[in-house]
């Protein structure tokens, strides 16, 4: 059994499974986002229609179930999974990475500065020891660079497919959770980065 219905937006019929009852789907037509009722509708007249294209059925089936709808348009498949919101919220985690390869690195970089006694110092004479300390911690530990870059990188690919998969209506739930860490994270690392820019502490980039 199949739901036939018109398309809200642009009057186009559609037929999807009896699977899809009251979920979204993607109109072949317009590609607008319409909830698909819980039975069929009886077709419009023909006064009250839009004529489809020459060649098409009817009614254009989209199946929810396979995962895949057809793209009329662009003739390719269109995965509607939960593979933007999965990345999306994989991308926010996997910030641990680059905080993992940094913890060590860091811990020393502090430790020498205490060492030093960097409380004590002038404010002119903190800049220029954390200066030369943050350029030595780069000359030792390379992979501190791309560790910083990825804490600032990985957050906007999360944010970014996590958005997608929420406009996109795929795997929505993942993305909501990749685009709360994602807008966390980022908020944090750039608030971090006033701060610091503030108080006139040298980036070790």
């Amino acid at each position: 059994m199949a739901i036939r219905f018109q398309c809200p937006a642009c009057s186009q019929p559609i037929e999807v499974d009896d699977a899809d009852a009251n979920h979204q789907v993607v109109c072949f037509y317009c590609r607008a986002v319409v909830t698909a009722p819980a039975v069929s509708h009886p077709p419009m007249t023909s006064g009250e229609q839009k004529l489809s294209s020459p060649g098409r059925p009817e009614f254009e089936h989209i199946s929810e179930g396979s995962g895949q709808m057809r793209d009329v348009v662009r003739g390719r498949p269109v995965r509607r999974g939960k593979a933007l919101g999965m990345i999306g919220l994989f991308s926010a985690l996997a910030i641990l990475i680059p905080i993992a390869v940094l913890i060590h690195p860091m811990s020393r970089f502090v430790a020498e500065l205490e060492k030093q006694g960097l409380t004590q110092m002038p404010q002119e004479k903190q800049m220029q020891l954390i200066q030369e300390k943050s350029q030595h911690l780069v000359k030792e530990n390379p992979q501190v660079v791309i560790a910083i870059l990825g804490i600032f990188v990985l957050p906007m690919i999360a944010f970014g497919f996590s958005l997608a998969g929420l406009l996109l209506n795929s795997g929505r739930s993942w993305a909501v959770v990749g685009l709360v860490l994602s807008s966390a994270i980022l908020l944090t690392f750039i608030l971090s980065m006033i701060t610091m820019l503030s108080k006139g502490v040298p980036n070790p980039i």
